[in-house]
């Protein structure tokens, strides 16, 4: 594929939603498939809306480092 893909917030959130098993493995298959070759796309609201979702969100928050 040729081009830019933009993943929206749930791809990432799925990444390390661990109670969502089916969503983390398809999010991590479009992660590995469009990430090695640097064609994601992200915006400044994606990333916000991940921040937002992993720290208060989460049964289990995401450590900074984590998030970082």
């Amino acid at each position: 594929m040729n081009g830019r893909v933009f993943l929206d917030t749930n791809i990432f959130v799925y990444l390390y939603d661990s109670d969502q098993p089916d969503k983390q493995a398809r999010a991590r298959t479009l992660v590995e498939r469009f990430g090695l070759s640097g064609e994601i796309v992200i915006s400044t609201q994606v990333l916000q809306e991940f921040y937002a979702t992993v720290t208060r969100k989460f049964a289990r928050q995401l450590s900074e480092e984590q998030i970082l």
